[in-house]
């Protein structure tokens, strides 16, 4: 199980542990559903970006060492 846990870079966990946060912040402040479906495809590819430039950072070191 820590074998897995330790493959998941950092910043896919940072986005599934604050995902939640995120809503209930988005809900309590009555936010339109729109506005929240808005928030969270923008959530979701700045994770998504990051996830990708953190991948291919890493993949350069690993070419870069070959």
């Amino acid at each position: 199980m820590s074998e897995a846990i330790n493959s998941v870079p950092r910043f896919g966990l940072v986005f599934f542990a604050s995902w939640p946060t995120v809503t209930s912040i988005a809900a309590l402040n009555g936010a339109e559903p729109s506005f929240m479906l808005a928030a969270a495809f923008l959530w979701i590819a700045l994770m998504g970006f990051v996830i990708v430039r953190y991948r291919a950072g890493r993949l350069a070191e690993l070419v870069g060492k070959a």
